[in-house]
């Protein structure tokens, strides 16, 4: 029975290693993450105020400091 348990233990073994695939990872540039994040930015100018917008901006949260620009100006 041990040799049954050994075979099966193997085998299982070798079907796990046979579906692994290694990719190779880049180094990971921080200032250039971040120049793509600014980059993407949509600045909105209203009077002298200057409102910088990011992806995944609140756009409520944006409303409502727009809102109290237009006021202002």
């Amino acid at each position: 029975m041990y040799y049954w348990l050994r075979k099966f233990r193997s085998e299982e073994t070798d079907a796990v290693e046979d579906d692994i695939q290694w990719i190779q990872l880049g180094r990971w540039d921080r200032q250039a993450a971040l120049r793509t994040i600014e980059d993407s930015a949509v600045r909105i100018h209203i009077g002298r105020a200057m409102v910088e917008v990011r992806p995944g901006f609140d756009p409520v949260l944006l409303r409502g400091v727009v809102k109290v620009l237009l006021g202002s100006c």
